[in-house]
């Protein structure tokens, strides 16, 4: 029978020299602020179609690429700079523009040449932009303050409607454009209005909302409409033309205003409030309930400014005055705690892991070998005063530790015997062949120890042998046994295969390979 093909992945030095009802239960989080950002200020988040997440704030632009941040700013000599020093909003159009709306007026970003385009409207003075909008058709609707509703569509800007004769219909909140053609708006007075545009002209219609002023509208399965406002939701009727209450659960706010919304493509909705964290109201739901961090509301001391939900499922939470808040609700691919922790003293080197129950037994060097849960919490400890060097578990259940000149076995308990001792040399590394109970270790700058644990005979290959049984070099710094039951031994010059059923070293026609390298690791992929 042929041997199948076999990949192993090699780490070696030469490389490393050249990152729904209940509670919504985050896993982690972690501030961005004033040493990250350009102010810790933040007004609205957006991701770009490359990824990249754009934070506006008081005193200018900031992208985080995944690994930096890197700022914008405005500058009067400058005609390619951000347009303004206040960003307050932005909008990643359907063609993947990145539009940015700030105090001073409105701008693109060139992707090509890293920086701003700004688009002149035809009001010659610094106009504030308070909102984005596309329509279907591609146009951008642009809210400004006191100055009504622009749109720049095949690359002109013009007016896009004359604002209603009610106070406050020129300063433009949020906008929306529904699924039969209406425009709706919104003001700093209670008040929603609603255009639309015919050959005729533009004909409007005013709604006073029961629950103060407008934050934003959100579009419904069933072709209706939700209005968010500062202290509740309504919802537009179509047959009877009038807003009603939407009959939402917001008891857990306790009181708190809204202060902006945002819908994930799930259809669930995201209510920032004002000095009580955020909200979320899933899919299907009609209770808003708290996203929490260790049983504490996100943010819950905060004036929350908007809320982006990332590809990979994180909240990007702009704070005012605190920065940006990166929440991640699913698992942490890593977890991270240390042994200081537990009150072990500063500098506590954990020299070798092994896994154990649902969580992992840890050996601190100098100090012996402790019993860890999945929070880092100590559940047990024995061996005191072991010095070990690694530690692994077969498939038995059983644990085997080296360290000093010693190897042994060790039960979880506490209990622990010698089943190996060596005068001269001091033991490293293990690896474990269940299938054949065999334990590898190494004797270092001596040997590869084979121990067969039925009979706890020992055999040590060198490089004084001959022949195929000769090892290629005696400091070894990895042993692995992969699904074939070969043993890789990476080595301070190249990485060697050794086949226990044929005692040699030339499986695949070589002795080593990767002369002249040291060799950390070999780890057999799926």
């Amino acid at each position: 029978m042929k041997n199948k093909p076999l990949t192993i992945l090699i780490s070696i030095a030469l490389l490393l020299l050249g990152g729904l009802t209940t509670s919504l239960h985050a896993k982690s989080g972690i501030i961005y602020g004033t040493d990250k950002l350009s102010s810790s200020r933040t007004l609205c988040v957006v991701q770009d179609k490359y990824g990249f997440i754009w934070i506006g704030t008081e005193n200018g632009l900031n992208c985080y690429d995944g690994y930096h941040f890197r700022s914008y700013t405005h500058s009067a000599k400058d005609p390619r700079s951000l347009c303004g020093i206040d960003v307050i909003t932005m909008l990643v159009s359907k063609n993947h523009e990145l539009w940015i709306g700030t105090g001073s007026g409105v701008c693109r970003y060139n992707y090509a040449t890293d920086d701003f385009e700004k688009i002149a409207l035809p009001i010659h003075e610094k106009i504030h932009i308070s909102c984005l909008y596309e329509k279907s058709d591609g146009g951008i609707l642009i809210g400004t303050a006191g100055f009504g509703v622009f749109e720049y569509k095949n690359g002109k800007m013009s007016r896009y409607l004359k604002e209603a004769k009610v106070d406050g219909a020129s300063f433009v909140n949020a906008l929306m454009v529904d699924n039969s053609g209406r425009l709706w708006t919104s003001s700093y007075m209670p008040i929603a209005i609603s255009y639309r545009k015919s050959r005729k002209g533009t004909s409007s219609k005013v709604y006073p909302t029961s629950k103060g002023q407008v934050i934003d509208y959100v579009k419904t399965a069933d072709d209706n409409l939700l209005v968010l406002c500062t202290n509740g939701i309504l919802r537009y009727d179509k047959k009877t033309d009038r807003f009603v209450d939407a009959g939402f659960d917001l008891t857990a706010m306790k009181g708190a205003p809204i202060r902006c919304v945002s819908k994930t493509n799930r259809g669930d909705i995201y209510i920032g409030s004002r000095g009580h964290g955020v909200f979320v109201i899933y899919k299907g739901t009609r209770k808003a309930v708290p996203v929490v961090l260790n049983q504490m509301p996100v943010m819950s001391k905060s004036t929350v400014n908007n809320v982006c939900e990332d590809r990979q499922g994180n909240l990007w939470i702009s704070c005012y005055q605190t920065g940006v808040y990166k929440l991640s609700v699913h698992n942490d691919v890593f977890g991270f705690w240390t042994v200081e922790d537990e009150g072990m003293p500063q500098g506590s080197l954990l020299s070798a892991i092994a896994p154990y129950h649902d969580g992992l037994l840890g050996a601190v060097f100098n100090d012996g070998i402790y019993a860890f849960n999945r929070l880092g919490n100590i559940v047990n400890n024995g061996g005191e005063g072991m010095t070990v060097n690694s530690m692994v578990c077969d498939d038995k259940g059983r644990y085997w530790a080296c360290g000093g000149k010693q190897i042994w076995q060790y039960t979880p308990i506490g209990q622990y015997r010698q089943v190996f001792s060596n005068s001269n040399f001091e033991t490293a590394h293990l690896a474990v062949d269940s299938k054949n109970d065999k334990l590898y270790f190494n004797l270092i700058g001596n040997a590869l120890g084979i121990l067969d644990l039925k009979t706890m005979h020992t055999r040590l290959i060198t490089i004084e042998g001959k022949g195929r049984d000769r090892l290629n070099n005696c400091w070894i710094q990895h042993i692995m046994i992969d699904r074939q039951g070969l043993v890789w031994v990476s080595t301070a010059d190249g990485v060697s295969c050794y086949d226990p059923r044929k005692d040699s070293f030339l499986r695949y026609g070589w002795t080593n390979i990767l002369k002249h390298h040291l060799v950390y690791a070999t780890c057999e992929d799926r």
